[in-house]
Order: structure tokens, then sequence, then C-alpha cells
């Protein structure tokens, strides 16, 4: 009796796959639009409280509107510029950071030859590993950083294309809401039923989003006034890095610790226990922000399976590159709440859910 349940639900995996392989492609083909969409959709619902608090004080919607659009717009610009100059000087000081890694480099070579009778340079720096090498060497990422100076007309292109995907948000949001309630009524369902789950799923994502946005400030804030106050070269640099990529759970505080870890190494090579003490407090701020702080603020808020954050990882640095790999957590984690609300794809969620 339940043959042809069990082969339509077939049929329906089935579809589904390709179905998705083919959403991933549209979405990657399409990304010059959908990435400051997805950004707009995110920004909107992170803003969403702070519109409703000026609206509940007599300011009208389009004015709050144009106060978050001017507050974003300012916020971004200066970053972008701030970081502009750090790139720039990061970029005037490479010869002398380039030097110091050559320095280093020569003197580990000569204590390993006479210390241990092993010679790095013939057996490790030789022409089999050049290629990876010299993609790690100074004069490589130098040259990395000097491209992405060029992108900085991208950036602010781009950064325009979501601010107005952001302001058509916010001023249709009410609008919006009043059309999904009214679709609903339509379709006969338990109104003030749906409306409870559709406020629940609007709380949760906008709780984990502010939560995951403080957090994220937070430990940027701490890796920037670090850097500064122990004398380490482009803090404002290392406090983004740490704020950006903290959006990666496990894996995105390891990366952004890599790099002021080694150019305290470059930068104090003379001061050994200055830079050990420097990495250490760097090192000390990324895991307490990721395992003791985030927990316990966050709880189960996030809910994913560790191998789920990262095959997502892999899927969206797939499909948007970078910007993908630092999206992939919050947009899978809202997809996930919205599921977990759902009766139908519940089951989805808890499979999804760790």
């Amino acid at each position: 009796m339940n043959k042809p349940n069990d082969s339509n639900h077939s049929m329906g995996i089935y579809l589904v796959i390709p179905a998705l392989i083919g959403v991933g492609f549209l979405l990657h083909m399409m990304q010059s639009f959908m990435i400051p969409f997805a950004i707009a959709t995110l920004l909107a619902i992170l803003f969403a409280p702070i519109q409703l608090i000026l609206s509940k004080n007599g300011i009208p919607e389009w004015v709050g509107s144009i106060f978050i659009f001017i507050l974003i717009f300012s916020l971004m610009t200066v970053m972008g510029l701030l970081l502009y100059g750090s790139i720039s000087a990061v970029i005037e000081n490479s010869d002398k950071y380039t030097q110091r890694f050559h320095e280093i480099t020569e003197s580990v070579f000569s204590f390993t030859k006479k210390r241990f009778d092993y010679d790095i340079e013939k057996e490790i720096w030789n022409n089999e590993n050049q290629e990876l090498l010299t993609i790690l060497s100074p004069d490589s990422i130098f040259n990395t950083l000097a491209g992405s100076l060029g992108n900085f007309v991208t950036f602010f292109s781009n950064l325009m294309t979501m601010l107005l995907f952001l302001m058509f948000m916010l001023l249709g949001r009410k609008r919006l809401s009043e059309n999904i309630y009214n679709f609903l009524e339509a379709q006969q369902l338990d109104t003030d039923k749906s409306h409870s789950i559709i406020k629940s799923i609007g709380t949760q994502i906008q709780d984990y989003l502010w939560l995951k946005t403080l957090i994220s400030v937070g430990t940027g804030l701490a890796v920037w006034a670090v850097s500064l106050a122990m004398g380490l070269d482009f803090a404002i640099i290392w406090g983004f890095l740490a704020f950006l990529l903290n959006f990666i759970p496990s894996i995105g505080p390891m990366i952004a610790s890599i790099p002021p870890v080694l150019l305290s190494i470059f930068q104090f090579n003379d001061q050994l226990l200055w830079a050990l003490l420097v990495s250490s407090v760097i090192l000390s701020i990324q895991f307490l922000s990721g395992n003791v702080i985030e927990p316990k603020l966050m709880g189960d808020r996030l809910n994913l399976n560790i191998i789920v954050v990262l095959l997502c990882l892999f899927i969206w640095g797939s499909i948007w590159g970078f910007v993908g790999m630092v999206l992939s957590v919050p947009l899978t984690a809202s997809i996930n709440i919205i599921l977990y609300n759902s009766r139908r794809y519940k089951s989805i969620s808890i499979l999804l859910s760790s």
C-alpha cells in the first residue's frame, strides 16, 4: 500500500538534488547581483529592531530608513578608507619585512645545519616545493595586497548596490509583512498561529545575527587594541580580520590569528620573548571569544553540526568565493531557523543540528 508513496518520495529526492545544483549554479552566475542582495537582506533583518524603535518614538519610517542607510554607509566607508590606508602602509614597508623574512630563514637554515647537520635549504627549499614556497613568500603576499587596492572601486560599487537594496527593503518592510499575512489569510490557514511562527522566526534570526555581530565586533576591537598597545604594526588590519573571520566558526579565528602572529615574529625578531607575548595574547583573545564567550552567550542559537558548518563553508565558498565563506554560517543558520519552525521541514533542521 505504501509503494506509491515511497516511489513519490524517491522521485522527489531525485528532483531536489539537480534543483539544488541548478540553484547553486545560478547563484554563482549571478553573484555580482546576489551577494549585495544577501548582505542587504541580513542587514535589513539586523537593523529592523532599530527601525521599529525609531518608529515607536514617532519618527516616520522613511526618516528611520534614511538614518540607518547613512549610518551603514558611513561605517563601511570609514572602515574601507582605514583599510585602504593600512594596506598602502603595508606595501610601503614590504621591503623591510621581506628583508627580515630572508634574515630569519637564513638564520634557521644556518642553525639547523650546524646543530642537527640537516640542510633545510637543500632538502625542503628545493625545486619540488618552490611553487608552494613562492605562494607563501612575503613577495607573493605583498603582491596580492597590492592587487587588492585596485579592487576598492569594485568594493564601493558593490557597496552602493547593497545599500540600494537595503533602502528598498527597509522602506518596504511593513508592506512586505502585510503581503505575507494577506497571503496566509488567502490560503485559509490559521493566521494567529502563522503570525506567531513568522514573528518567532524573525526574532530568532535577529537574536542570532545581533549576538554574532556583537561578539565579532568585540573580538575585532580587542585584537585591534592589543595590537596597538603592544606596538604591532597595522593593528586596524588585524582587528578587521578578526571581526570578519569570526563569522566562520572554528576555522575563522585560527586563520585570523596566523598573520599577526607571523608579523610579530618578523617585527620583533630581536625580542623573541616580546614576540611570543604578543602572539600569546592574540591567540588567547581568539580562544576566549570562540570557546568561552560565544558558546556561553549564543547557547543553542547556532545549533549547527560542525560537519554541516564545514560543508556549508565549502559549498558557499565554491559559489561566492571568500564572501560566500564569510556569509556561509549566517545564511545557513538563518535557513536552519526557518526549517526548524516549519512542521514539514523540521526533520531537515534536526539533521543539520548538532
